[in-house]
């Protein structure tokens, strides 16, 4: 569907009017859009979100569409709601042009917009970012989905869903002062793909060794969201060097901060690959420096020292960021565990009670 600015656009429950490109070109186009009360919507909102896809890209979307109207996704107060549809079901299914829009609740800006050097010390929001981070995977772990992700490279039943990335375009908040900010996440439901997923610098252990996307992989992804908000480049790739894979170059800051981590690649010559030489890097001196190492990332604990952040949440990031995803917790033991009730005691406010405690706990293998 072709959207413009100052369109009108007839949903199953209101009207809406376009106000501001979001994000248009490849993939998704995403639209600001004021809520016309004079058609009698109930949401007391004024502004929404509206999103839609080219026509051959339209599937993801109906994942997206899909991933919402998971019960416990749609009812969650960490999840962005899903308020309506602008044309039809059918046009999901069938080979046409028309591809329908969604409409998503309104928050006023990403994590990305939010700039961490004044509010590494806001324990609120640091709270209600970790709540949200951990609450939203928990239905997504009850109906055995991930966030982002795929199957394992070696399998071809891929009845893990993936959904988005979590980064910090995905992170959305609002009432950003408020002593409890309201924290979401969105962008559910993007679909699998046939290779690694994940952001480089979010991407957990076992995916980069080949094993696959799990819930698990997701508690990874979402700390170290957070972690890479606070200071950028302890993952990833931001520091790379000219003339350097980038996969080698995460695997070996990878290495660098759990040194205990050597990495155990499936079989397949483009994982092996990548741990033959990142195991290479993390040797290497910069030829500029020779006194120093090519790769300056230091240990996890190292780094957490230098971010003048608080002990509780260092203590929440050692606990989440377990390289062995067998060990690591899921989103609701994590919620339940001492490191994670120690932040919103800091921040003085309650948080979820409860949320999750019947999840059983998932596996990754």
């Amino acid at each position: 569907m072709g959207l413009r600015p100052n369109q009108v656009l007839n949903g199953a429950k209101g009207c809406y009017r376009l106000t501001r490109l979001l994000k248009g070109g490849h993939g998704s186009t995403v639209f600001k859009a004021e809520i016309l009360p004079e058609h009698g919507h109930s949401d007391p909102a004024k502004s929404i979100v509206i999103k839609t896809t080219s026509p051959e890209r339209k599937q993801w979307l109906k994942r997206e569409y899909d991933a919402y109207n998971i019960p416990g996704v749609s009812s969650s107060p960490f999840c962005r709601k899903m308020c309506d549809i602008i044309g039809n079901l059918e046009d999901f299914d069938n080979t046409g042009e028309s591809t329908p829009c969604l409409v998503f609740e309104w928050l006023d800006c990403t994590l990305k917009e939010i700039p961490s050097e004044q509010h590494r010390q806001n324990h609120g929001l640091l709270a209600a970012l970790a709540e949200a981070i951990l609450s939203s995977l928990v239905p997504l772990g009850k109906e055995h989905k991930v966030h982002t992700g795929r199957a394992p490279a070696h399998s071809s039943i891929l009845s893990l869903l993936s959904c988005s990335d979590i980064q910090w375009n995905n992170i959305l908040v609002s009432d950003l002062n408020d002593a409890h900010p309201t924290v979401k996440i969105g962008d559910l439901g993007l679909g699998y793909k046939e290779q690694r997923t994940q952001p480089f610098a979010m991407r957990a252990t076992e995916n980069w060794e080949g094993h696959g996307c799990f819930h698990r992989s997701d508690v990874w992804s979402g700390a170290v969201t957070l972690l890479d908000w606070i200071k950028p480049g302890i993952f990833g790739i931001r520091d790379i060097m000219d003339g350097i894979w980038p996969e080698p170059w995460c695997i070996a800051k990878l290495m660098r901060l759990f040194p205990d981590w050597h990495g155990s690649p499936v079989d397949h010559e483009v994982y092996r690959d990548d741990f033959l030489l990142d195991r290479l890097l993390t040797k290497e001196v910069d030829p500029d420096a020779p006194e120093t190492m090519l790769i300056k990332t230091r240990t996890l604990d190292e780094e957490l020292q230098t971010m003048n952040i608080s002990k509780e949440l260092v203590d929440w990031f050692r606990s989440v960021l377990v390289v062995d995803p067998n060990k690591r917790p899921s989103a609701a033991e994590a919620l339940r565990s001492p490191e994670y009730k120690a932040l919103p005691e800091k921040a003085g406010f309650a948080s979820v009670e409860k949320v999750g405690a019947d999840l059983e706990s998932l596996t990754v293998r």
